[in-house]
């Protein structure tokens, strides 16, 4: 018997840790805002480094490097050193124009430099004499490669998200178009690279988007979206080599990025229809009742020209399906009761998910940016398991089927903080809540009849989940030339109450049809609570990660990125453990997952074109939730 309550002789411990964790929550606000009261984290965000030289190929000092995005205005300026090189980390993706000026050299521009998700654009510039020439403008919209990453990963882009046609819009499935990803057809999770699905991690603007209990993305393992695909505007999915910075792992991680307003209003909408008229019938002949409506949008704008901006979208499903009944065909000689045989035929399951999202961003100054993010989701769904399985035809009854309503809301605050040309601060703070329950049809024991079919109540409803996340996280990279440093702490807290016993009110199972009709079961399996403290299970997990990480240069075509993470699960103890079995008595806590990373980059030939990558180190992912929902003793007769 497991649950998540913490026994008195652990209420001290736990105190101590609350204390803790209290401290260091205080301690990464204070860090976060003793400098700027407001500002922005864009979390996901991308990098533009280059070197500034003459026609003869010297390095020039000191020239000016502004790097001006030309959807929201935002500037950032920076000073080349002695090399002659900038580096600017820790910028939104978007559309970029660089402008570099140096006394007695010309002006010369690049336009139209595109930044994607975790990725480092290299732009290397050539200044001219003023004596020889006014300015130098050079437009180009070629796509590089990264050539200083050793992860390798795919950047889904918003030409993509936009024009590919997914069925039920869900941003996750376009995942999947990425090398090396499937889905996993029991969680319905995504598998990177032959990893479990439980074991990725998805990130939304750098913040948590995991199912606190099963894993994937939140909401859970149902055909369910939780985000508008309207409001994704790329995202990056890295199969192998992440780096330090990213935790709770097997290896895989999808880093997803918002759409955000910008000086220009734009907007969006569109309506799917899918009726009867336009479905074929199944493979059985079955002419299917099938029917969808789909439609939502999103807008976007300045509220102040080149100082804040808002983007809302939303989205909305109404789907119908069909499936289809049948038992099996009895034996000779034997005659169903018509109000057993009437139980076959056509049954509905309906998916009818909600899903909101706001966003706006603030341009304090050149030096401080803010962001806020709102989410909300709704789901409605009736006789929802024969759609979660992807069932069209099965020998199961309606009446075992179930009912299922979930809900989400979710706000995120970051902020970005330039102390100066080398130092750069990331803050983000996250609160988010989900709410589950699956009702069943029925009341009452279930029937199960082998070579036959099932009946009766769904014998593993009703469940029950809740959750609250609190998400604190706080980053700072440092350039000193030849290093860039990144260091970062993460704290995690996951408050949870759950209910999963199956078979409350009993399941009879008969081994033929025949034994069913003359009342003779082969067995009933039923729980029985003897202690109703049990029955739901509530408890916190908490998460602590601190890493470091540096990136150099070897050469100019050679670069290494090694660093360490060490992440810390706190986990719930047992309410009413069994002094009999020790494993009852107590959850080890795991503060042992030390986590080296090692990623080499190649660029073969020195001109972005082919890029050689290696990258080694180990990855840690969390004990899920559900591994501490509470177990009642079950009975079987």
């Amino acid at each position: 018997m497991i649950s998540t309550v913490r026994p008195n002789q652990e209420e001290g411990r736990q105190a101590l840790t609350r204390k803790a964790f209290t401290l260091i929550g205080l301690l990464m606000l204070i860090c976060a805002t003793s400098l700027c009261a407001f500002a922005q984290s864009e979390s996901g965000s991308a990098a533009i480094e280059g070197a500034i030289t003459d026609q003869n190929s010297q390095a020039i000092n000191g020239a000016t490097v502004t790097i001006r995005n030309l959807e929201t205005g935002y500037a950032r300026k920076l000073v080349t050193n002695a090399r002659g090189e900038f580096i600017a980390s820790v910028m939104p993706v978007g559309t970029y124009a660089i402008e570099v000026t140096a006394s007695g050299f010309t002006t010369a521009k690049r336009e139209r430099i595109t930044l994607t998700v975790g990725n480092t654009e290299t732009v290397n510039l050539s200044l001219t004499l003023a004596s020889l020439s006014e300015q130098v403008l050079i437009t180009s919209d070629q796509t590089t490669l990264d050539t200083e990453e050793g992860a390798t990963g795919t950047t889904i882009g918003p030409r993509s998200i936009t024009d590919l046609p997914i069925r039920g819009r869900n941003f996750t499935d376009l995942i999947q178009l990425t090398p090396g990803i499937v889905q996993d057809s029991d969680r319905k999770g995504l598998v990177i690279a032959g990893q479990r699905s439980i074991n990725s991690n998805i990130a939304l603007d750098g913040a948590d988007f995991n199912d606190a209990l099963q894993g994937n993305q939140r909401g859970g393992n149902d055909a369910v979206f939780f985000f508008p695909q309207t409001a994704i505007r790329e995202f990056q999915v890295v199969r192998s080599g992440v780096s330090a910075e990213v935790g709770r792992t097997g290896g895989g991680f999808v880093n997803a990025v918002t759409k955000s307003g910008t000086n220009e209003f734009h907007g969006e909408a569109f309506y799917l229809n899918r009726n009867p008229n336009l479905t074929s019938p199944d493979a059985f002949e079955n002419k299917g009742n099938n029917q969808q409506n789909q439609f939502g949008g999103s807008i976007g704008g300045p509220i102040k020209k080149d100082r804040a901006f808002f983007f809302i979208g939303a989205e909305q499903n109404f789907l119908r399906i069909p499936y289809f009944v049948r038992f099996a065909t009895p034996a000779a000689g034997l005659t169903v009761p018509a109000d057993i045989a009437n139980l076959q035929g056509e049954q509905q399951s309906t998916n009818n998910p909600t899903a909101v999202f706001a966003r706006t961003d603030f341009i304090i100054s050149q030096n401080n940016t803010l962001n806020i993010q709102y989410t909300f989701a709704r789901f409605r769904g009736e006789n929802f398991g024969a759609l979660a399985d992807g069932t069209t035809l099965t020998d199961n009854f309606a009446s075992t089927n179930y009912e299922a309503a979930n809900s989400s809301h979710g706000v995120k605050l970051g902020l970005v903080t330039v102390f100066d040309a080398r130092t750069i601060n990331e803050f983000r703070a996250q609160i988010a809540t989900d709410r589950r329950r699956e009702d069943p049809n029925t009341i009452g024991p279930e029937i199960r009849v082998d070579n036959y079919g099932r009946f009766g109540n769904s014998s593993s409803r009703p469940r029950r989940f809740e959750t609250e996340r609190y998400q604190l996280s706080d980053n700072l990279s440092l350039n000193t030339g030849a290093h860039r440093l990144r260091f970062g702490v993460d704290m995690n807290i996951n408050d949870f109450t759950a209910q999963r016993q199956p078979d409350f009110l009993g399941t009879w199972r008969f081994s033929s049809l025949a034994d069913f009709l003359n009342g003779i079961p082969r067995r009933l399996t039923q729980t029985v609570v003897l202690f109703p403290e049990l029955i739901v299970a509530k408890g916190s997990q908490k998460e602590l990660a601190f890493f470091a990480q540096d990136r150099v240069k070897l050469s100019s075509s050679l670069t290494l990125t090694a660093g360490l993470r060490w992440e810390g699960q706190w986990n719930p103890q047992p309410v009413r453990p069994n002094p009999a079995l020790r494993e009852t008595t107590f959850i080890p806590n795991d503060l042992k997952m030390w986590q080296p990373r090692l990623g080499l980059a190649w660029d073969a030939g020195n001109k972005g074109r082919t890029v050689v990558r290696l990258s080694a180190g180990c990855t840690a992912h969390a004990r899920l939730r559900c591994s501490s929902c509470a177990v009642s003793p079950t009975t079987i007769w």
